[in-house]
């Protein structure tokens, strides 16, 4: 496999490991209203597009910011 296709494959784990951990360990998720399929649906693209880990993060991090919540972080 190619590197852009092993980085993909890569990405697209996170992705589902970012969404599981929303739905199973965050505690605010039936406080603060967030549409989370839209958000992935919106940035899943990008986060498939990350050239880096540190893309990957930046881009996850300004979909976190939708939830407008201090307490979600993302740490590489």
């Amino acid at each position: 496999p190619s590197v852009t296709h092993q980085k993909h494959d890569q990405y697209s784990q996170a992705i589902h490991r970012l969404r599981k951990a929303i739905e199973e360990n965050y505690s605010y998720l039936d406080l603060i209203h967030v549409d989370w399929n839209r958000q992935f649906a919106r940035y899943t693209p990008c986060l498939e597009r990350a050239e880096t880990p540190a893309e990957f993060a930046e881009s996850s991090s300004k979909m976190l910011l939708n939830a407008n919540d201090m307490h979600l972080l993302v740490k590489d």
